[in-house]
């Protein structure tokens, strides 16, 4: 098996990995989060959230529970199905997004050492 081969082979298994662990996470998100966490060690980096949620959802109830979990404040767009917010991020967090049934999908951009959010980028 040649070099290429294997590194070819085991980012199949992470991109499977991910699919069945973390499916609703940008897949760049998710490299992007274990790339800094291994360069930062013990240091949760920040990011921009953006959460996709069904339509029709208690948004007073998101925005508390996420102050509650975060200590930050979102910002809603897009009728309320559009989430952004910029905390400390790592696997477990994403994880924990992930599994809430009422999110369809979550991006995320790389705050630096900020806690400003820059707003929405994606779409």
């Amino acid at each position: 098996m040649s070099q290429v081969y294997e590194v070819v082979k085991k980012f199949d298994e992470l991109e499977n990995s991910i699919k069945t662990h973390l499916g609703k996470v940008d897949p760049i998100l998710i490299v992007d989060l274990i790339l800094r966490q291994k360069k930062e060690k013990n240091k949760s980096p920040i990011y921009t959230l953006e959460v996709f949620i069904k339509a029709k959802q208690n948004t007073d109830e998101i925005r508390n529970r996420i102050i509650n979990e975060t200590g930050m404040v979102p910002a809603f767009y897009d009728q309320g199905t559009h989430i952004v917010v910029a905390h400390k991020v790592d696997l477990d967090v994403l994880k924990m997004i992930n599994d809430i049934e009422t999110v369809e999908r979550i991006r995320g951009t790389y705050a630096g050492g900020g806690l400003a959010s820059i707003g929405p980028v994606y779409d």
